[in-house]
């Protein structure tokens, strides 16, 4: 497995207080930096290392990475019962997002920072033709990702019949779809997303109880997908809500 490291001030103080860097190098002429993230690992038990600039401009091949540095931990994955476990054991009725492939990082992080704000109990991506949870999209995601639930299932469709069988009633967004906001969204429900540029599989499609849309104007064929994600969720979230 290829080791993933995050660079910059910012993104390495928030991986450090979300737990999970595993390692830091520091830049050992930066005194202030050196004395600032020596204090933020004091009692963590997370070695750091200085090293020269040189080391730093290799690695992120000369990026602005400010004299900071950090590797982090592999991504602990959920299994498909946590997730539906925690849904159900919250006070509210389960709110859950699957990714029907979903291949740009930028986007997935985007997407799981939606998620968590959104009250999202947890996220369903492809094991295979998807974007992992890396350091990019722990950066992307401004640390969400290390406050919810992600799983790699093999088989979407399945997954899609095992949340139908679980009571949850599975929406996908598509064109062509019946408006969101006529939708009574405050019940039990996954939500479905496509991949970028193609929207959902034709598979995917079969194993909906419906199907959503976003009422455009203009020229262009869609939204990009981590903001459909967002507006979708959000409106989720304010029927929800609305409802309490």
């Amino acid at each position: 497995m290829t080791e993933d490291f995050i660079f910059g001030r910012k993104p390495v103080e928030e991986a450090l207080k979300e737990g999970v860097v595993d390692r830091l190098y520091l830049q050992k002429n930066n005194k202030g930096n050196v004395a600032r993230f020596q204090d933020l690992v004091k009692g963590k038990k997370i070695p750091v290392k200085l090293v020269d600039k040189n080391f730093l401009d290799e690695k992120t091949e000369r990026k602005n990475h400010q004299g900071v540095l950090a590797y982090i931990k592999p991504f602990q994955y959920a299994s498909y019962d946590e997730i539906l476990h925690y849904a159900k054991s919250s006070s509210k009725d389960p709110f859950l997002l699957v990714l029907d492939g979903v291949e740009d990082p930028q986007n997935l992080g985007a997407i799981l920072r939606t998620a968590y704000l959104a009250g999202v109990h947890g996220v369903f991506i492809p094991k295979h033709r998807s974007a992992k949870v890396t350091a990019t999209v722990f950066k992307a995601s401004a640390g969400a990702c290390a406050h919810i639930k992600v799983a790699q299932v093999t088989n979407i469709n399945r997954t899609l019949e095992d949340l139908k069988k679980d009571n949850i009633w599975v929406y996908g967004a598509d064109m062509g779809g019946e408006p969101y906001y006529k939708q009574d969204l405050t019940g039990p429900l996954a939500l479905v997303m496509g991949s970028e540029g193609k929207g959902l599989t034709e598979p995917s499609k079969k194993h909906l109880d419906q199907v959503l849309s976003i009422p455009m104007e203009g020229d262009l064929d869609s939204l990009n997908v981590s903001v459909a994600t967002g507006i979708l969720c959000f409106d989720i979230l304010r029927q929800r809500h609305g409802k309490s």
